[in-house]
């Protein structure tokens, strides 16, 4: 995109030049249509499958609802870590024999 140094510099104390070599060096980042950059975007949609697929997986499992609704309310106060930590730890500490 080309900018427009007397658009920029309107009621600046700067020069045109100076202007037009600070416009030159702006980088713009790819922003989808809502605003937020691309990646901002990918890492939200992975968050909430993540979430989402920690939830399902809680849900489904066989469990006594004790430690069911522990795990529930841990994802639910924190997000990221009680999602995460559920699939690495809480899924593998379930025995053969609760998770058929």
């Amino acid at each position: 995109m080309v900018f427009d140094a007397t658009l920029l510099c309107s009621g600046s104390p700067f020069s045109t030049a100076q202007c037009r070599a600070a416009a030159a060096m702006r980088v713009r980042r790819p922003k989808c249509s809502r605003g937020g950059t691309l990646r901002g975007r990918c890492l939200s949609a992975a968050y909430v499958v993540l979430f989402v697929g920690a939830l399902i997986s809680i849900v489904r499992a066989r469990m006594d609802g004790g430690m069911k609704l522990v795990w529930l309310v841990f994802a639910f106060v924190a997000p990221f870590l009680g999602s995460l930590l559920w699939l690495l730890i809480g899924r593998r500490r379930l025995t053969p024999r609760q998770n058929t």
